[in-house]
């Protein structure tokens, strides 16, 4: 497969089958098959749920369970 790099863009939409992203001169439609959300150290799985997206298993991340692993010495 490939993996299809747009800088300086906004995801609009995702569906079934494409991701829409909002660039400073189009619209553009990507197909997709999987959408990797990287958020931050602690998962907003309500956010996510409100927008229709189920999860298996634990909702309980490493950094849910010990924030400490988040903190970094000055």
């Amino acid at each position: 497969g490939d993996i299809t790099a747009v800088f300086d863009s906004q995801v609009t939409r995702i569906t079934e089958t494409t991701v829409v992203l909002a660039t400073p001169t189009e619209e553009v439609e990507i197909p997709n098959d999987f959408v990797i959300i990287q958020a931050g150290g602690i998962p907003p799985y309500e956010m996510l749920k409100s927008f229709g997206i189920a999860f298996g298993g634990d909702e309980t991340s490493i950094a849910e369970q010990d924030v400490r692993l988040n903190l970094v010495p000055a």
